[in-house]
């Protein structure tokens, strides 16, 4: 079966609708997925699109969250080497935030910045108590005698936390609203019938299940107001680079192109470029910046991040003297290269 036209879609999905409001409680599961299958097979370029506008907002997400530990991680570090020299010899918050990011305690990676300011916070408020730890003063608020970690002086000294934490919150609203709504209950519905038998679910289940559903019929019957299908595919992100705490060069979140060795040549150039995407960038800027002279060519440390053939034209102009990492990448960039799809090496 296949609908050409809203209108008979319209027409259908009503029917089904209130045919829902009144099928048996026996054949009610057995019915409801039946629709909801049938309207998803109807609906193949909205549910694309759908995934591809949730897919992206993750990503923006889960990068601003890798920035911001890469970030913090520097302060924690900082924090370590001071406990050292006061011969702090047991830090239980740093030892926590480690078991976290080593997968050994299960949190969300996007929890993962908020876990290792915790950490740091409660590391100092702890030393700076008993009068060590003074070095982070300019961090420290006081308040009735008591140290504490200012939340706005960490965010001005460290910008990614903060810029996380904005990207953070602006997701938690998304998700309250379209297309995050209708995306979780259709993620949600199916799993739904794997885990809940009629008996269990009760009849007041089918009151919630034709409201979620009617919301994704509505959903899905109003126009794009993006526009034109095919501008908005050119200039949504196709490619994009993400450079991990633990310096994995992965392209989409998934191949990963190199791993660095901490401290290399490679891996403080990567970082300030990734850092800096699109911005044409001298070597004598870079130089500047690293506060070190390179050894390599430009051209030679691209390679030996992974960008070779396709990967390296795609992201990065280069010359003998300067240097400029694109990232991401939308159809439309992709297109005035004149590359389809970027073939890897």
């Amino acid at each position: 079966m296949t609908m050409n036209t809203d209108a008979s879609r319209h027409t259908a999905y009503k029917i089904w609708l209130d045919e829902l409001n009144t099928v048996p409680a026996n054949v009610f599961f057995s019915t409801f997925k039946q629709f909801l299958d049938l309207i998803i097979t109807e609906n193949p370029d909205k549910i694309e699109s759908l995934r591809d506008v949730i897919d992206n907002q993750t990503t923006n997400l889960v990068d601003s969250a890798n920035k911001a530990v890469k970030e913090l991680e520097k302060l924690l570090a900082k924090v370590e080497q001071e406990a050292k020299k006061e011969k702090i010899v047991f830090l239980p918050e740093s030892d926590h935030y480690k078991q976290v990011k080593n997968g050994e305690i299960k949190v969300m990676g996007q929890d993962l910045p908020d876990t290792l300011y915790h950490a740091i916070r409660l590391t100092i408020e702890a030393h700076r108590k008993d009068g060590k730890l003074e070095s982070f003063d300019n961090l420290l608020s006081v308040n009735d005698n008591f140290w504490y970690l200012d939340y706005a002086k960490v965010c001005e000294a460290y910008p990614a936390y903060k810029q996380f934490k904005d990207t953070k919150d602006d997701f938690e609203q998304k998700r309250t609203e379209e297309p995050w709504g209708v995306y979780i209950y259709l993620k949600w519905a199916p799993t739904f019938f794997k885990n809940v038998t009629p008996e269990q679910a009760g009849s007041f289940v089918r009151t919630d299940m034709i409201s979620g559903l009617r919301r994704f019929i509505l959903y899905l019957l109003t126009p794009d107001l993006t526009g034109n299908k095919k501008q908005v595919v050119k200039e949504e992100t196709v490619y994009k680079i993400t450079y991990t705490p633990i310096r994995e060069i992965l392209l989409n979140n998934t191949i990963r192109l190199a791993k660095p060795d901490f401290d290399s040549e490679n891996d403080v150039t990567f970082d300030y470029l990734y850092n800096h995407p699109n911005q044409k960038i001298s070597l004598k800027e870079l130089e500047e910046q690293l506060k070190k002279s390179l050894t390599k060519s430009l051209h030679k440390i691209i390679e030996n991040l992974g960008f070779r053939g396709d990967l390296k034209t795609v992201f990065f102009t280069v010359s003998q003297d300067a240097v400029c990492f694109r990232n991401p990448i939308t159809q439309d960039e992709l297109e005035k290269l004149g590359i389809s799809k970027i073939k890897l090496p």
